[in-house]
């Protein structure tokens, strides 16, 4: 694999993890930035939710007025917060801002009922309040709105400021409501409810900011003091039964005052959650900004370091790599770099050199061996030469030939042995060649002695030969004979045998003759029954056709059927009565077969007799020819055993005189052979003129 392709792998899976963290955190800031931009955008629909539903609260208050003085008070004033209320919802509508629309359906029909008198104070005022609750709720922020304690704390203190004013919108409504039409207790309670739950709200919203002085700041208001001196005066009154100076319009004016020093409030806290929204998601992007970069730029340099080491070990290792092929090639001047250090690449060529040092040691000790190996080679060929021309001599038979040139030391161990060799094999050879002149002699005497032996034998052995010829035939004749005397006899035993079976079968055909005459007599038995059935069928078949005759014209069919059986019967009886007589017929003639079948087996009788006697005499003759084939057979085979140690003889004779032949040959083959040897002067030519003479 090549090392940039590791280099790559390498570095690969560490930018991988670098690029996963990273996506990590800017997909964290993304996130911080979603959610920035969603509190933003919540805060724009909350605030413009805030703008309609503090609207309705207004024309809430102007509608309770006007409803409990029965259309006396805010008569110029309602129409006109009606167009106020229609003017915001038009411009939301216009932004885009349609939800508003579905959460005030209903609202034109409301406005009808009331001005044609047809709905009460509580049901305008709850029907007011369902549109303004509806819309803030969709203004409250979630549970996941934002993320952050401060954040979700100025979402919330918003959220508790808006219910405030909802509830003082409420408080306003109920104080025109008594004011205008006297205060029941069910106007009173709600009249001192949602003024008390005005306070405790800004104070919880107050808490949620940190005390920042939330409620301080508002009850330091003048539209607090008024609306505050407002409450007690009802209070007052109601107990007293009188208002003073304070009539339902006034309230409404101090109401409307202090609802829109809330709305100031909630505003405010608006402008701060934007304010904040705008700088988390400047915040956010600022940090995905600096961590793209700052991973940006640790890739680059993590690139570049790598690539710069990397670069580096690859040159030295190519370096090291061309040095080594060189010294592949016989050549040992290539650089290897410094060898002095710690490092693997540096260790590697320091191990590099050395075997470059000890290759050229290596390749001057081959080039000295190779040296001594020529001076070697050039003695050793003169040497084989020599030795060379003494074995050429030794194989053209030449026994006296030893060396007796100066041969280096190394080669003279072997010079000595040859020449012991060839002194041994001159010695055997003089040894050999005398043996050989003394077997030729008596062989030639064996030959003569056995050439005779082998012509006396070989007449003796034709003449015994003949005479067993003659033994044979006469040997045969008398076996044929015997042999003929026990094929009578056995064909004597056999028909005696053949006799004796027939006698037998004849009389297992008697008895089954008998067993045959009592299947007839039980037929005959079995034919009467099936007779007797036929007539009682007839006799039946007469009653039925009586009574079918009896019965008109109903019965016809039934006497038809009858006459068929009673027919069927009459046939029945006459075949029974033909079976019978048939049977009884057979019976006759069975009795005749029988008694014939016995005279039959009286003459098989006499005929076995005769037959037990004639073979009793061929059994006697069989033994008699039997016992001279016996005799004849013992002398042929003495005669025959005689042969074929008398051809034994003849052939061991035969033998005897080729092996002689044989010797006689190889002797003086290696008469021929031994003459070619040099033994010494004129000792080959003395062995030939002996065998000569011989």
């Amino acid at each position: 694999m090549p090392l940039r392709l590791i280099m790559v792998l390498v570095i690969a899976p560490m930018l991988a993890v670098t690029a996963y963290f990273v996506a990590l955190d800017m997909r964290a800031n993304q996130r911080d930035i979603q959610i920035a931009t969603g509190v933003s955008q919540l805060t724009v629909t909350a605030e413009a939710f805030s703008d309609l539903a503090h609207e309705l609260q207004k024309e809430r208050g102007y509608t309770a007025g006007f409803i409990s003085s029965g259309g006396k008070n805010f008569v110029n004033e309602l129409p006109a917060q009606r167009a106020e209320t229609d003017a915001v919802l038009a411009a939301q509508i216009a932004r885009g801002q349609t939800g508003a629309r579905a959460k005030v359906e209903g609202l034109a029909a409301l406005r009808t009922a009331i001005d044609a008198g047809e709905r009460t104070v509580p049901q305008a005022v709850k029907t007011y309040t369902g549109f303004i609750m509806a819309l803030l709720d969709s203004s409250h922020p979630g549970n996941n709105a934002a993320e952050g304690v401060d954040m979700q704390s100025l979402l919330l203190a918003r959220s508790f400021v808006s219910t405030a004013k909802e509830l003082a919108g409420r408080e306003r409504a109920m104080g025109a409501t008594g004011l205008g039409g006297g205060f029941s207790p069910s106007v009173l309670n709600g009249f001192q409810s949602n003024g008390a739950g005005q306070l405790t709200l800004l104070t919880e919203a107050d808490k949620l900011l940190g005390g920042a002085g939330l409620v301080a700041e508002v009850q330091a208001t003048p539209e607090f003091a008024a609306i505050d001196a407002a409450r007690k005066t009802v209070r007052d009154g109601v107990e007293t039964g009188t208002y003073g100076d304070l009539i339902a319009s006034d309230w409404f004016k101090l109401s409307t005052a202090w609802i829109d020093m809330l709305r100031q409030q909630e505003l405010a806290l608006a402008d701060q959650i934007k304010t904040r929204a705008a700088a988390d998601e400047a915040s956010a992007l600022g940090r995905s900004q600096s961590v793209l970069i700052t991973a940006l730029v640790a890739t680059a340099l993590s690139l570049a370091f790598a690539i710069f080491n990397f670069d580096g070990l690859i040159r030295r290792i190519n370096c090291l790599r061309k040095a080594v092929e060189g010294m592949t090639r016989g050549s040992y001047e290539a650089s290897l770099g410094r060898t002095e250090g710690r490092d693997e690449l540096t260790r590697m060529a320091r191990a590099i050199h050395d075997f470059r040092d000890e290759s050229l040691r290596m390749r001057d000790s081959a080039q000295a061996l190779e040296a001594e190996q020529t001076r070697r080679g050039t003695e050793q060929e003169t040497v084989m030469a020599l030795f060379r021309a003494k074995l050429a001599q030794l194989a053209e038979g030449d026994l006296t030939n030893h060396i007796k040139e100066d041969v280096p030391d190394s080669y003279a161990e072997m010079r000595d042995d040859y020449n012991a060799a060839v002194t041994q094999l001159h010695d055997t050879m003089q040894r050999l060649i005398s043996s050989a002149n003394v077997i030729g002699q008596h062989a030639r005497g064996i030959r003569g002695a056995s050439d005779s032996l082998s012509h006396r034998t070989t007449s003796q052995a034709a003449t015994l030969e003949e005479t067993t010829a003659a033994l044979e035939q006469v040997s045969a004749s008398v076996r044929m004979a015997a042999e003929a005397a026990q094929n009578v006899d056995g064909v004597t035993s056999k028909a005696q045998g053949d006799a004796s079976s027939s006698s037998e079968v004849v009389r297992q055909a008697v008895s089954k003759m008998g067993e045959v005459r009592k299947s007839s007599d039980n037929i005959v038995g079995i034919i009467d029954v099936i007779d007797d059935i036929a007539f009682q069928t007839n006799l039946l078949a007469l009653n039925a056709g009586v009574e079918a005759a009896r019965a008109g014209e109903a019965g016809k069919g039934f006497a038809v059927v009858a006459s068929e059986v009673r027919q069927l019967a009459q046939r029945a009886s006459e075949s029974a009565a033909q079976i019978k007589e048939l049977i009884g017929t057979s019976a006759d003639q069975v009795s005749s077969g029988v008694a014939m079948v016995e005279e039959a087996g009286s003459a098989l009788e006499l005929i076995v007799g005769h037959i037990t006697n004639i073979s009793a005499l061929v059994g006697d003759i069989a033994r008699s020819a039997q016992e001279q084939s016996v005799a004849i057979s013992e002398i042929n085979n003495g005669a025959t055993n005689l042969d074929q140690v008398t051809q034994e003889n003849a052939n061991m004779a035969n033998q005897m005189q080729s092996s002689v032949s044989a010797l006689s040959i190889e002797t003086d083959m290696l008469e021929e052979m031994t003459a070619r040897f040099k033994v010494q002067d004129g000792a080959a030519g003395e062995f030939n003129a002996r065998a000569d003479a011989a």
